[in-house]
């Protein structure tokens, strides 16, 4: 028993030594790619979600800007690494001209605290879900995003070609 504990303790102490070496090595995160689509309610309902009368997310993180609306635009952000990495508070700002509006709009999050099963997700969805109505009519035609640390610098940017 006492070599079970041992072997146990030796392997943990490896095995955390070895994140800390190899996180010493991690470029920044940035932004890796970005992808854009329109979904529509209807699109999230599933039967894990008729079962738990909530949102069945799936293991993926979504903001919104009106979090009791799912229709509207969603960008899928993906990262080169965790978005564990990112630091609780850290502010996502989306600069954005539509169809609709030439005028730019913000869009802006607060990350939130993200549950440990979460942490080595690399995906982040952020929804444009002001109206229903608008959304259908609505189409980006420029976007800029920003991620910006609780202390106000920089941490990942990308904007569109048109921006």
């Amino acid at each position: 028993m006492v070599m079970r504990k041992t072997i146990l303790l030796l392997c943990s102490t490896l095995i955390f030594a070895g994140c800390q070496h190899s996180s010493k090595k991690l470029r920044p995160i940035s932004i890796a790619s970005i992808a854009m689509t329109t979904r529509s309610e209807d699109s999230f309902k599933g039967i894990a979600e008729a079962f738990q009368h909530r949102e069945a997310q799936g293991g993926r993180v979504f903001l919104r800007t009106n979090p009791e609306n799912r229709s509207g635009v969603y960008f899928t952000v993906k990262f080169n690494h965790s978005i564990g990495l990112l630091p609780q508070g850290a502010k996502i700002v989306l600069h954005y001209i539509t169809n609709v509006n030439p005028v730019p709009q913000i869009a802006t999050w607060i990350f939130p605290e993200v549950e440990h099963s979460l942490w080595l997700r690399n995906e982040l969805y952020l929804g444009i879900t002001d109206d229903e109505h608008y959304a259908a009519k609505k189409q980006l035609i420029a976007w800029q995003l920003e991620i910006l640390h609780p202390d106000g610098h920089v941490i990942a940017h990308e904007e569109s070609l048109a921006w």
